[in-house]
């Protein structure tokens, strides 16, 4: 499996949004939203790619992609 790291999430993104938006770059094993110690999104995440081309290129369009007010940073897991 292949992990994309997902940073700067709206806040009201919770993991069946993060794995809605990525669905799209292919077969999505699961897609988390980090919690803080009060079950409060930290604005981070992770989505994890079945294949590599389709997290490589998830990474490719999603890197600085807008939402929500928010420019996302997105890279491959180990960058």
């Amino acid at each position: 499996t292949y992990t994309a790291q997902v940073r700067y999430l709206p806040e009201r993104f919770q993991d069946i949004n993060l794995q809605r938006l990525f669905a799209q770059f292919g077969s999505v094993v699961s897609a988390s939203v980090e919690l803080d110690s009060k079950n409060r999104p930290t604005g981070e995440g992770k989505v994890i790619f079945k294949d590599l081309f389709c997290c490589q290129t998830a990474v490719k369009f999603m890197d600085k992609f807008y939402i929500d007010g928010q420019r996302l940073q997105v890279f491959m897991d180990g960058e």
